[in-house]
């Protein structure tokens, strides 16, 4: 007898290639200079001649509230008013050889008409010019607006690459072939413990905080999916999202590392779920039915310390896993009946989970007992019988694919596809699918996740974290978002190739993504730096739950000296080389 065996979400080697439209234009350098210094002591001046438009009143620059105005914080531009205008300034690219020609024109002190000596050095993607003038005039411009001592720019640069989803090494590089000037690694990840990380951890709480408001006192379905940092069985982090089912709003976002369960990965997704369900319930969220896959750790979790949380599984994991055990069934050619129904009886699995619950008066009990009647009873219909001893089938007389060939209960083929049928583990586990749950939107927000943390790049526990809530921000921000039109007002389908069942899907078109958010969340950035009356090169303490308090690494042995490692002999000789 073939094993049913319950599959855990999307292959973890798959990677989404959803790209995010990055939206910002800097000169860049590497940094060699000390955050501190700085070059123009009168910077918050702007240069002669020099005018800027209001962004609080200008009608290109009013930012959006976005789908969900609340989300978007767009009440709090007057709190951060020079931020925002700085954040929402056009920035571009210039050669500098362009660039100093124009100062080594004239001076520019009135009525001096001399051609001054001109200097310039970088400070991160600002430029600093310094103008001296045969008659001793003195001029300086720098092309950054300055934030408590250090270029907005600069800041800003590093905020970008995190809030777009991109990672340090790739724009550097990027910016490298181009010759763009650009900020130093250490100054990369010092504005990003400093500023970039706090300030993303607090949005990620307040929007937690107004979504759990709109529940305060309501019965909740939630639904729950982890996912690791890296394919295989070497994970070295774990994110577990938990979604409102009726509104697919993230409600909840727990990061692990390994290092939290003693090494062991496997453990990894039951505490998740554990530290998950005790937060909801510490904030008086009343959970009354948790959605997940088929985990026999969770399972067991749940019927020990929540016995008051049904569980349900996943409806579209369990059908995966029939599609799976019918495809292996109906590789031989005397099995090709069942390879030819394999996709018609994972419909009708489907259909038995929603279709048991007649009425919302329906008990968890008759709706158990009504999907086996119908499970069972595709035994029936696959030998065109379609009316027994106690049921019948649901649908119309005659509605039947005429390519689809019947079976004889004599036949192998049709005992075989019966030992799959009743197997006792797949009748027991039905139980779990009377309420027709499936988490494909918790699968749509990790795929998301995935353009903020790709598997393939590895992450510090913090940066990892706040690049999660980035990701949960993004999805709840965006959910829903309306369908294209056209200028004329028509509505923009497209069409899609499935490569899995060879045919053309209708692919609905949905608007662009605005992510009105952000020059919001950059300004409380810049913001953040504006209030910062300590040193920028100061140490920072470790969080509470970084696992660096409990390990340096994830190794499950002392380090070795480097040179004692250099010192083993290979068992290969060189000329096998």
């Amino acid at each position: 007898m073939l094993e049913l065996d319950d599959e855990r979400g999307l292959d973890d080697e798959e990677e989404t290639e959803d790209e995010m439209p990055t939206n910002f234009n800097y000169s860049m350098d590497i940094d060699d200079s000390p955050l501190e210094e700085s070059e123009d002591e009168n910077n918050d001046v702007d240069p002669p001649g020099t005018k800027f438009d209001d962004p609080l009143t200008t009608k290109d620059c009013i930012i959006g509230h976005g789908p969900h105005p609340k989300l978007s914080r767009g009440e709090e531009i007057y709190n951060v008013e020079r931020e925002f205008k700085i954040v929402n300034e056009k920035k571009f690219i210039c050669s500098i050889d362009l660039l100093i020609c124009m100062f080594q024109a004239r001076c520019q002190t009135p009525g001096c008409d001399k051609s001054p000596e001109v200097n310039y050095h970088f400070i991160g993607p600002t430029v600093i010019v310094n103008c001296l003038c045969p008659q001793g005039h003195k001029f300086r411009f720098c092309s950054s607006h300055e934030v408590n001592g250090i270029y907005g720019n600069n800041l800003m640069a590093a905020a970008c690459i995190m809030l777009s989803g991109n990672n340090f090494g790739k724009v550097k590089r990027m910016a490298r072939f181009y010759g763009l000037e650009f900020l130093a690694k250490s100054t990369y990840h010092r504005f990003q413990r400093l500023y970039l990380i706090p300030e993303v951890n607090e949005w990620w709480s307040w929007m937690r905080k107004e979504i759990l408001d709109e529940f305060a006192g309501k019965d909740i379905v939630v639904g729950g999916d982890g996912q690791c940092d890296s394919p295989g069985f070497n994970a070295k982090n774990l994110c577990y999202f938990m979604v409102e089912n009726s509104t697919n709003y993230i409600i909840g976002i727990e990061i692990l590392d390994k290092r939290h369960v003693g090494l062991i990965s496997t453990n990894m997704e039951r505490k998740a779920v554990k530290q998950g369900l005790d937060k909801l319930k510490n904030d008086n969220v009343r959970v009354v039915e948790f959605v997940t896959d088929a985990s026999s750790s969770i399972k067991a979790l749940l019927e020990s310390q929540f016995e008051g949380i049904v569980h349900s599984l996943d409806v579209w994991h369990k059908s995966k896993s029939i599609k799976k055990c019918l495809t292996k069934l109906g590789k031989p050619k005397r099995m090709k009946k069942i390879n030819d129904w394999s996709a018609h009886i994972v419909r009708h699995f489907w259909y038995c989970s929603s279709a048991c619950r007649k009425n919302e008066t329906t008990t968890d009990e008759e709706a158990l007992k009504t999907m086996k009647d119908m499970w069972i009873g595709l035994l029936h219909h696959i030998c065109n019988v379609h009316e027994w001893v106690g049921g019948k089938c649901d649908h119309d007389i005659g509605d039947h694919d005429e390519s689809l060939p019947w079976f004889d209960r004599r036949d192998e083929d049709y005992i075989q596809l019966q030992k799959v049928i009743l197997n006792p583990e797949l009748l027991k586990s039905l139980q779990y699918y009377t309420r027709f749950r499936h988490t494909g939107g918790i699968e749509c927000a990790n795929s998301l996740s995935l353009v903020y943390t790709p598997k393939r790049m590895p992450f510090r526990y913090p940066t990892y974290r706040a690049r999660k809530q980035l990701a949960a921000i993004d999805w709840n921000y965006h959910l829903n978002l309306p369908q294209a039109k056209t200028s004329s007002g028509d509505e923009i389908i497209t069409r899609k190739y499935n490569p899995r069942t060879r045919e053309w899907d209708v692919k609905v078109v949905k608007v662009e993504k605005g992510y009105e958010y952000i020059p919001i969340l950059l300004s409380r950035i810049l913001r953040r730096r504006q209030i910062d009356v300590e040193s920028v090169a100061r140490h920072v303490s470790l969080n509470d739950s970084d696992p660096a308090l409990i390990s340096p690494t994830i190794a499950h042995i002392p380090p070795v000296p480097t040179k004692q490692i250099v010192k083993r002999k290979s068992r290969f000789s060189k000329d096998s080389e």
